[in-house]
């Protein structure tokens, strides 16, 4: 843990730490809607991870203190470096076989198709902002967590201010899987642009498997931070 002494930092993950920010990524996500749907995951989530444990750039925040501790992370995509649902040759690359084991084909497909929504409702945002650049010019946010342990203590905060230093004068953008999540992008700058229903008629407001009635599906909201 921190303490007055050794306050909490950013750096860039160590090829080595994967395995750790995997753990940590599977308990921040445990219960997540968009996992549980890739998953299809039953109401009683399964111990073992909702997801293929293979993170790839990440931005961990590490307090210092004795042991350095890993109490969140970030993976933000460059401008046009994000991998396109379109884009099959970059997709294999990336290593579908373990996704493929670990949520089956059907997992797979939700993956590999959930893309395609945001990249749509993310150009009618740019579109009706009148920007004058398109979304692969803005960087992206992949995926973000805060180990449980670890909430409250403003990691978030101190992850999203580095990416913004980072890239000054930049357009990010941004999905949040629940309204808690939409809420805290939108307290960093972040402004709605149309909610989107996954998993309607298959899936629950939490993700997990369903019919009839209770088959709602999930909202996602898709953000963007202006400059």
């Amino acid at each position: 843990m921190a303490d007055a002494l050794h306050k909490p930092y950013v750096r860039l993950a160590k090829l080595e730490e994967l395995d750790r920010i995997a753990e940590m990524q599977r308990r921040a996500f445990i219960a997540d809607p968009v996992f549980n749907y890739f998953g299809r995951v039953k109401a009683t989530p399964d111990p073992s991870p909702p997801f293929p444990e293979s993170p790839s750039q990440t931005t961990p925040t590490a307090p210092e203190g004795g042991l350095e501790e890993l109490g969140g992370m970030m993976i933000w995509c460059p401008p046009h470096k994000r991998v396109s649902p379109s884009n099959v040759r970059a997709l294999l690359r990336t290593g579908p076989l373990k996704p493929l084991k670990v949520w089956g084909p059907g997992g797979l497909w939700r993956f590999a198709t959930t893309p395609i929504h945001s990249e749509r409702v993310m150009k009618r945002g740019f579109k009706a902002h009148r920007a004058t650049i398109s979304p692969e010019d803005a960087w992206y946010l992949l995926l973000a967590c805060t180990d449980p342990a670890h909430e409250g203590k403003g990691f978030m905060s101190l992850l999203t201010r580095e990416a913004f230093a980072h890239a000054p004068g930049s357009v990010f953008t941004v999905e949040g899987s629940t309204a808690k999540s939409r809420d805290r992008y939108a307290h960093f700058g972040f402004t709605d642009i149309r909610p989107v229903v996954l998993g309607k008629g298959k899936v629950d407001e939490r993700g997990y498997v369903a019919k009839g009635a209770a088959a709602t599906g999930f909202t996602v909201y898709s953000q963007i931070k202006w400059k």
